[in-house]
């Protein structure tokens, strides 16, 4: 089989958003932001309260209750500007250039005007499908994305996923997957 397409700066960001939100270590430190602040924010708000004074109690209250409906959306923009700010760095020259990918015998085989990668099948570990592209992952953080715009979704669909068989990894569908 060979893939012709090309990569965007959208195809890249949701490929480092999908593996931040998969990141064990990522998703923790995530939550312990989420929960850590208003915690602190209940406790002095508590202690405030234990003093009589209601109304920095109610403040802090407050803070804590905004904090927790509004750092979210906050923390993933944040996560989307720095990992575009990373890509423009690093990966401006790949942007919107022609991919080839051959899925030989034993290997892949991909060009992209600038470099040329050859995989072993044996060096996938898992093949991943979102609603937009499908990973073929190398190991953690690594891999390729396909995106499912620029090909024929139905027949690189099953051809992942008879390869994930043959080779005995996971086939991964995180078709609802969005970056939250």
């Amino acid at each position: 089989m060979k893939l012709e397409f090309t990569l965007s700066e959208a195809d890249y960001v949701d490929f480092n958003l999908y593996v931040a939100s998969k990141t064990e270590s990522i998703r923790k430190r995530r939550q312990l932001t989420k929960w850590i602040i208003p915690v602190i924010y209940l406790l002095i708000g508590a202690y405030f309260l234990y003093k009589g004074y209601q109304l920095g109690a109610y403040i802090f209250l407050a803070i804590a209750v905004m904090w927790v409906f509004s750092y979210p959306g906050y923390e993933a923009k944040k996560y989307i500007k720095h990992f575009k700010k990373h890509i423009q760095l690093n990966l401006s020259k790949s942007l919107d250039k022609m991919v080839t990918m051959e899925f030989l015998d034993d290997h892949i085989f991909s060009n992209d005007g600038m470099k040329e990668t050859k995989v072993q099948y044996e060096e996938l570990t898992e093949i991943i499908e979102t609603g937009k592209a499908f990973y073929l992952m190398i190991d953690v953080g690594h891999g390729f994305i396909i995106p499912k715009s620029k090909v024929d979704t139905q027949s690189v669909g099953d051809y992942f996923y008879k390869l994930s068989e043959d080779l005995q990894i996971a086939y991964i569908e995180d078709l609802n997957w969005s970056w939250k």
